[in-house]
């Protein structure tokens, strides 16, 4: 149970982030760690969000989820797998 509240708290911090690029950023990050699967260049995620759904998640627009996940990918940061699966890269 502690850990579920740690967690909790942990999201809570992300969520309330001032930077949308920070939250967008830490929320992979966070849902990586949790339900992603490691691979020799970082993490897999095999989840399916939407653009929309991680907007409300973070509280920002789709447009701005579409403009930083593909300033994330030039940046090298994320990449996508075959099955479009979402890759936070080790850095």
């Amino acid at each position: 149970m502690l850990s579920h509240i740690q967690k909790t708290q942990e999201l809570l911090r992300i969520i309330h982030s001032r930077k949308i690029k920070l939250r967008l950023l830490r929320l992979l990050k966070w849902l990586t760690d949790r339900f992603g699967n490691q691979l020799p260049e970082g993490k897999i995620l095999d989840m399916r969000l939407t653009h929309q759904e991680l907007a409300e998640i973070i509280g920002t627009s789709r447009v701005t989820i579409t403009r930083l996940l593909n300033q994330f990918e030039k940046e090298q940061k994320i990449g996508w797998s075959q099955n479009n699966c979402l890759i936070i890269f080790n850095h």
